[in-house]
């Protein structure tokens, strides 16, 4: 899935020159999060939490990758420890999800994933970020957007990174 090149783009409150895989993928979720709650038959719910599966099991990836071991170094020990338990919650209920809509307790397994989720985001943008965007300067940023972008595509390319889904605790996605 490629993405325009702009000269500044926000993702998560830190300026990256070049990339905006990240606001994609939070607007991605936010639509993909909708449509399963609108979504009557199983089959079609099936297909939406794989779409969120892939779309999560991408950004943990890189973000386990690149980010956070990146900015561990820069005075955030507690986020990114913090990031890495959230990020292993969000892999055990999108494996638990992609188990099968026929499971009794599969609405209340995506609703769970929904709100970790979305816990996940809030505080990244509105906690961790910020901290990061004074810690890194704006050339490292580049660097790490750069190679999260990269890396993202190439794991959304490779298909079905759901299936690559480990609960690791703290080590990145085998993918």
């Amino acid at each position: 899935m490629a993405h325009a090149l702009h000269k500044s783009n926000n993702i998560g409150g830190i300026q990256w020159k070049r990339s905006n895989y990240s606001k994609h993928s939070t607007e991605k979720w936010r639509r993909c999060s909708k449509k399963f709650d609108s979504a009557e038959e199983d089959s079609e719910k099936r297909k939406i939490v794989f779409d969120i599966a892939d779309n999560l099991a991408g950004h943990a990836t890189i973000e386990e990758r690149y980010f956070y071991p990146n900015v561990r170094e820069r005075a955030t020990e507690e986020d990114v420890k913090e990031a890495y338990d959230e990020h292993l919650e969000i892999k055990e209920l999108i494996l638990q999800g992609l188990n099968g809509t026929e499971r009794p307790g599969f609405d209340g397994i995506v609703a769970a994933l929904k709100g970790t989720v979305e816990h996940h985001v809030e505080e990244e943008e509105n906690e961790f970020f910020p901290k990061v965007k004074k810690l890194i300067d704006e050339d490292a940023l580049e660097a790490i957007g750069q190679a999260m972008e990269t890396e993202f595509e190439e794991i959304m390319a490779e298909g079905a990174p759901r299936d690559n889904v480990r609960v690791e605790s703290e080590k990145p996605a085998a993918i």
